[in-house]
């Protein structure tokens, strides 16, 4: 009975081994540098969810360096050259990005998270893994799309301080939380872009909300964060067990980046980076499947060429930049983990 027990156990977590070695290192610093030489190459075709993700990676190498300036993280000279390199790089197609992007009514209304790198709140954190919960995977497939982007968008416009008054035009205060976006983003089980959205959500209020938030919900952030992160890890756990589909690749991706940059250990696995290493095409991007239609339709629209979060943009080769954003984005969190767990200063 004890066996079955522990094999059970095993199921819902899925048991695997969590130590790396320092080769992931140079492994995940080398795919990074990929996504960055074709981003580069085609920086005209970037929408706003690949600039997110630079500017997400971005952040997660700019802590790193950071931490090694005040001395909790000791990087060799060579290592420290390669990431300031990366960063700069970053920093640099971003401004390509901008360039195209920054004139557009929806840009400027995601500036606070576009215009920088990522400043995460990063902290060593754990799911609950007696409280994993367990999906049917074909269900679950269902539901990942399950989000309203365009409610979803006006509740951070909302907190951003970006949105205006009906009536007087008035910009809103910065922390605004109405009543519909507490219930879509603070509240209720969700899946999906619902669920990553949520934290991201979340993920943004940390930064100046954090004492509405907890009042709003009667939680702290940190036990909204960790039961959605639960969650999240046991969608993850499913698409993995299961043989994620190629179309599910970025929503894996998206899990391991919401939850990762929040420092939930349970995301950062050896196998998950080889399996997300695995996605990248040669040209180092992340691209859709070759045997799909060149006419290429987003997740939540028909226009390759729309620039908002959620919906695709076809690259050049098949290459896709909300995929391509997610995958650099994964990328970085795992780049900071292995950094600081190898370099970390005793």
């Amino acid at each position: 009975m004890l066996v079955k027990l522990l094999c059970l156990a095993c199921l819902l977590v899925t048991c695997a081994p969590t130590k790396f070695d320092r080769g992931a290192i140079k492994d995940v610093l080398h795919a990074i540098q990929k996504v960055l030489d074709f981003f580069q190459s085609d920086a005209k075709d970037i929408n706003v969810d690949g600039l997110f993700g630079i500017r997400v990676a971005q952040g997660q190498l700019a802590d790193i360096l950071q931490n090694a300036l005040l001395g909790s993280v000791s990087l060799p000279l060579m290592l420290r050259v390669e990431v300031t390199s990366l960063v700069a790089e970053m920093e640099r197609i971003s401004d390509l990005v901008i360039q195209n992007l920054g004139d557009t009514d929806y840009f400027k209304q995601f500036d606070p998270i576009l215009g920088k790198a990522w400043n995460s709140s990063y902290s060593i954190r754990h799911v609950a893994l007696d409280s994993v919960p367990q999906f049917v995977p074909e269900v679950l497939k269902k539901l990942v799309h399950n989000y309203d982007e365009p409610r979803g968008d006006r509740c951070f416009m909302d907190m951003f301080g970006r949105a205006r008054f009906p009536k007087s035009q008035r910009p809103v205060p910065k922390c605004t939380i109405r009543p519909g976006c507490q219930q879509y983003l603070l509240e209720g089980t969700t899946n999906g872009y619902h669920l990553t959205h949520q934290l991201l959500y979340l993920n943004c209020g940390m930064q100046n909300c954090t004492k509405k938030i907890e009042r709003l919900t009667g939680n702290s952030l940190e036990v909204l964060l960790r039961e959605r992160c639960t969650r999240a890890y046991g969608e993850a756990v499913t698409l993995v067990d299961s043989g994620i589909p190629h179309s599910l690749r970025d929503y894996f991706m998206e899990d391991v980046t919401v939850c990762g940059i929040l420092g939930f250990q349970e995301f950062f696995r050896p196998d998950w980076l080889r399996l997300i290493i695995s996605f990248q095409s040669p040209s180092g991007c992340f691209a859709e499947q070759e045997t799909r239609k060149k006419r290429h339709v987003g997740f939540f629209g028909s226009n390759a060429g729309m620039r908002k979060l959620l919906v695709e943009r076809l690259m050049r080769g098949h290459c896709l930049s909300h995929a391509s954003g997610l995958g650099l984005s994964s990328l970085g969190v795992y780049a900071r983990h292995l950094l600081e767990t190898f370099h970390i200063r005793q």
